[in-house]
């Protein structure tokens, strides 16, 4: 095991993870994207602290190097919510412009008057 970020215990590994760099929904969106590989139990510890529990499911692939993993994909989750956050008036914009532009209804019922009597398009009997 290389990495200092990461200590051994009883049956596997463990990590400490401070909510004040890194957000719970963040934390929980990874995790769970690692249930295929790994069993991982969250504690909190502290207000600003989560411990994170690996557990093997299987030896194909070493347990560090999951978990090595784990944390990159926190830091990748981490930038995609302040991306996210950054962008969303921009995002909230297009979206408002190409919803303008789009009729929600029949577009010949948007000329009709709304007061006229309904014009059936069935074709009068003979």
């Amino acid at each position: 095991m290389n990495a200092k970020f990461l200590q051994p215990d009883s049956d596997g590994l463990f990590a400490q993870v401070d909510l004040g760099v890194y957000t719970l929904s963040a934390l929980l969106r990874v995790a769970y994207r690692f249930t295929d590989r790994c069993y991982l139990h969250l504690q909190k510890k502290s207000e600003h602290l989560v411990e994170v529990r690996f557990r093997p499911k299987t030896a194909e692939k070493p347990l560090d190097k999951i978990a090595g993993e784990f944390c990159n994909e926190l830091l990748d989750q981490s930038l995609r919510e302040i991306v996210a956050r950054e962008s969303e008036p921009v995002r909230n914009l297009i979206l408002a412009h190409a919803l303008s532009r789009t009729p929600f209804v029949d577009p010949e019922l948007e000329t009709t008057d709304p007061f006229a009597a309904p014009q059936s398009n069935a074709e009068p009997s003979q």
